[in-house]
Formats: C-alpha cells, structure tokens, sequence
C-alpha cells in the first residue's frame, strides 16, 4: 500500500470507507460547496493511488467521486480522526 498522507487518510475514511458503494458530487460552477486546494491536493492523492475514481458529473464542472475495492485498506482509529481529522474540506460557502 502506498502511505497516504493525513489528509487523504482523512478523506478516504469520512467519504469512501465503504469503497465501491461510495459516490461523491461536489463542484462545479455555481455550486456552494467546492473542495478546498487542501481537499483537491488530498483527493488528487487519493485517485492516484487507485482508492477513487474521478469522472466528471455534468457540463458544468460538477465532479463525480468514486471509491474502490481498494479504499477498505485503510482502516483508522477515533483517535487518529480526532487528531488529524478536525478541518473542512469544503470551502466557506458564499
């Protein structure tokens, strides 16, 4: 397994623990919730060490996010959620 940072770890366990049966929709234009440059680094990780997939969701920007068989590799405690877990990876909306 390739180590993922903290923050993709992060986000592999509050979005994809359940693997295939986990879709995401975020973005795109007009939309109020958008990925911080933190997430967008974090997921980027995450799609290319094969635990999500990324396809776009419309014309107008809005991401599709898929996880994989391979996310339930990633198993993680409480206290390691507590720890590095405390951050949005959505911007304020406006």
């Amino acid at each position: 397994m390739t180590e993922l940072s903290n923050d993709a770890k992060v986000l592999l366990k509050s979005y994809f623990q359940m693997g295939q049966n986990t879709t995401l929709r975020i973005g795109g234009e007009g939309s109020q919730s958008r990925f911080s440059q933190r997430a967008l680094t974090a997921m980027q990780e995450l799609i290319d060490g094969g635990y999500v997939t990324a396809a776009p969701f419309n014309d107008v920007g809005r991401m599709e996010y898929k996880g994989t068989d391979k996310a339930h590799e990633v198993k993680l405690s409480m206290k390691f959620m507590q720890e590095f877990g405390r951050w949005s990876p959505t911007e304020p909306n406006v």
